[in-house]
């Protein structure tokens, strides 16, 4: 069986470029604060492990334990 995509499945097409990871994981953190990895593959349509190192990378997203869990966010954009 077929059926019609949905924008929220491949928002890339409708931007007309690519999304990386690290977009759209941030988008994702902006939208609902923090989330693990996990989470925000589903969210995304991405491997969870992919999601991870990409978001261990990048310089303005934190971290913090929750259990055993570890959850991504956004950090605050200081200005001035």
């Amino acid at each position: 069986a077929v059926r019609r995509a949905t924008v929220k499945e491949f928002p890339e097409l409708v931007s007309g470029k690519p999304q990386t990871i690290s977009a759209m994981a941030r988008e994702y953190l902006m939208l609902s604060g923090k989330a693990d990895a996990g989470r925000i593959a589903d969210a995304i349509g991405k491997d969870r492990t992919n999601v991870s190192r990409t978001l261990n990378t990048m310089g303005d997203i934190g971290t913090e334990r929750d259990g055993h869990k570890v959850l991504f966010y956004v950090k605050e954009q200081r200005h001035g």
